[in-house]
This record gives structure tokens, C-alpha cells and sequence, in this order.
């Protein structure tokens, strides 16, 4: 799959409320909330903000995982509102996906396809590689607050031309429930500050009927919130 993204064309709301301080970013939220070490940068989980011109060639999602949700078809954006508004309930479905990986190790990893792909996908797909490698057990659930701060923009995905086709959009992400059992039987150590400002970018996929999310990861300037 090919996707073009170009200028933005659409914002709402207010700024984000946070002071922000110069530290380099982390793809897996986990790594922070539940093991509390300094954010570093993740060779391979991260991706820059959608450019004014960027190309970049993905395999088409296809969820083959047993288990796999099947989110519900949505008309293409036929506004910058329609954006917003579908992108945000791709957002929350991958949200939901992504708490019952990290916290239930029965689940495939691999189910967060039928919602994210990329990034999105795979930063997922590593997290619970790495917690189910180290025995590490999580509970709690993740609370997402955005900020009323989105942006649409055109895109062009499979040659399909969309004006309202990409979104970015960023919140609170609240871990203040979540907590970590290591393989000894021992808690994980969590960090002090429980609330970050996260991003995400979900564009529209015709081939699919639905936004999926591409992008989840901490901004390049990491902001409490």
C-alpha cells in the first residue's frame, strides 16, 4: 500500500496544556509506565510527524489472527469533521486492542492488525514480544483524554485521492492504573509521573472501509499532562 500525505488542511480546538522538555522519544509507553527507566529513542518503533510531502510503501493490512475483532465499516471523510470524528473511534478500538494484548497473554498479538498498521501495529506487537519474553505480567487500563487538538489532511492511498484522508491528533494518555508482576513474582517498577502526552495518526484505508491507526508513539519533546 502506498500512501501520500500533503499539507493540513483543518485543526480544532485548543493547544496542548503541557510545558514541554527536550528528551529524546519512546515507541512503547510500557517501557516507561511499567519498568519507570528514562525515555530513550527506539531504533525502528518511531515515526516522524506526518510531513507536508512523505511517501511510504506498506504491505496492505489483512488481520488473519485467530480472535481478530472486525472493526465496523465507515463511510469515507467526507470533511475535515467526519475525519476527526472517524479517526477517533479507530483511536479508542485500538486503545481497547492494545490493553487486552498487554494484559492478557492469551491474546495474539498479531489482532491489533484488524486496527493499526505500521508503527502503530508493530510497536504493539513488540511491547507484548518483549513482556511475554521476560514473563513480565500487566494489569490496569490505559485512560486516553485527547485534547481537542486534531488535524486532518489529504492523502492519497492506493491511489485513491482523499481530501480529508489523514488525521493527527494527540491526549493525555493516563497509566495511573497499571502495575507489573516480573516473572519472580515481584512488582514492576512503574515511574513516577503517570500521565503523557501521546500522539497518534490514523489514515483512511478504502481497501479496508475504515481508519486504521498508523502512528502511536510519545511526541519528539516528551510533555507530562
Amino acid at each position: 500500500m502506498t500512501t501520500h500525505l500533503r499539507t493540513a488542511v483543518h485543526q480544532r480546538g485548543p493547544a496542548a496544556r503541557s510545558a514541554r522538555y527536550t528528551l529524546g522519544t519512546l515507541a512503547v509507553v510500557a517501557t516507561l509506565a511499567l519498568v519507570g527507566c528514562a525515555p530513550t529513542g527506539s531504533a525502528g518503533e518511531s515515526a516522524s510527524p506526518v510531513p507536508e510531502e512523505s511517501s511510504t510503501s506498506t504491505a496492505t493490512p489483512t488481520p488473519e489472527a485467530s480472535g481478530t475483532p472486525t472493526p465496523a465499516a465507515q463511510a469515507a471523510p467526507t470533511s475535515a469533521d467526519d475525519a476527526v470524528a472517524g479517526s477517533a473511534l479507530a483511536v479508542q478500538e485500538y486503545i481497547t486492542q492494545w490493553v487486552l494484548i498487554r494484559n492478557d497473554p492469551s491474546v495474539d498479538p498479531q489482532t491489533i492488525t484488524a486496527t493499526a498498521y505500521d508503527q502503530g501495529a508493530q510497536s504493539v506487537i513488540n511491547e507484548a514480544k518483549k513482556f511475554r519474553d521476560a514473563g513480565v505480567t500487566v494489569t490496569g487500563n490505559l485512560g486516553y483524554e485527547p485534547d481537542g487538538n486534531a488535524l486532518a489532511s489529504a492523502a492519497t492511498v492506493d491511489g485513491t485521492a482523499m481530501e480529508f484522508g489523514a488525521v493527527q491528533m494527540s491526549g493525555c494518555l493516563d497509566t495511573t492504573e497499571i502495575a507489573g508482576t516480573n516473572a519472580d513474582g515481584t512488582a514492576a517498577g512503574t515511574s513516577t509521573d503517570k500521565r503523557y502526552v501521546w500522539e497518534f495518526g490514523a489514515t483512511y484505508l478504502p481497501s479496508a472501509g475504515r481508519w486504521m491507526v498508523s502512528r502511536s508513539d510519545l511526541p519528539e519533546v516528551l510533555a507530562s499532562c
